[in-house]
């Protein structure tokens, strides 16, 4: 990450997709420059597009109480400059790939800005590989994750009286070790074949930032605070679940709208 990091830096200050180029040259015109939209004070309802995308950007919480049990000396403090540091380190990232990616190509730049670079792009196949193998080794920190959870929802679900017997039972053979390796594999399967499908990540990201970003920060905590505190929880708290589920859909809505 680092690597594509500074190659995108190095690629928007030397030029080399600047006219004239023969890296420039051999972009198909969608994916060339453009500049006719840019504008440092328009500010609209798509910009919710941007903070759909940062709100998945910004979500590890799904792994949160196991780092806090890797955490060497661990306390609530130590944690939390961990977490502040972590943060701050992907800001500068994250913000530095947007600005240099939109300073060299513009309105054209890609949601996946890897696919602005020309084939022949030397640095840009270094740093498609780089990225390549950040995900696959990447990859396994979300997935205990969803395997967590999921493996979590079917045991709590197993014990609800509402639900019928057959499905209780399913639910919490799905909850067994023994189906540790049928989940996991089921659960690839399933995403491979959507990433396979899909061809904009940006949907993808947006869509899944817009609903998960306005859940855990917005509609999920006065819920928990509000079950775990209980009668004498304040009222007002709840005034946040509409407001997340306002600002998912609306998000949402700008990412599909925009794709």
């Amino acid at each position: 990450i680092l690597y594509t990091a500074a190659f995108v830096v190095t690629r928007a200050l030397d030029g080399s997709y600047a006219p004239p180029s023969a890296l420039l040259e051999s972009l198909a015109p969608s994916r060339t420059p453009c500049f006719t939209k840019s504008s440092i004070s328009r500010l609209d309802a798509r910009a919710l597009v941007l903070v759909s995308n940062l709100g998945l950007a910004f979500i590890a919480h799904y792994n949160a109480p196991a780092f806090y049990e890797a955490l060497e000396r661990r306390s609530v403090r130590r944690f939390g400059k961990a977490v502040g540091v972590a943060f701050a380190i992907l800001t500068l990232l994250y913000t530095a790939m947007m600005g240099f990616g939109y300073l060299t190509f513009g309105d054209n730049a890609a949601s996946n800005l890897l696919l602005n670079y020309a084939e022949n792009d030397k640095l840009a196949v270094v740093g498609r590989l780089a990225t390549g193998a950040s995900i696959l080794f990447g990859y396994p920190l979300a997935m205990v994750g969803l395997r967590n959870s999921l493996s979590g929802m079917c045991a709590s679900l197993s014990t609800e009286p509402a639900l019928p017997k057959t499905l209780k039972t399913a639910l919490g053979a799905a909850a067994e070790e023994s189906a540790r390796v049928p989940l996991i594999v089921g659960l690839l399967t399933l995403i491979t074949a959507i990433a396979c499908t899909v061809e904009d990540i940006g949907v993808v990201v947006g869509v899944s930032g817009a609903l998960l970003g306005a859940a855990i920060v917005y509609t999920f905590p006065p819920l928990i605070y509000g079950k775990a505190r209980g009668a004498s929880t304040p009222k007002p708290i709840y005034a946040l679940v509409p407001l997340g589920v306002f600002l998912g859909g609306l998000g949402t809505y700008m990412t599909l709208k925009g794709a």
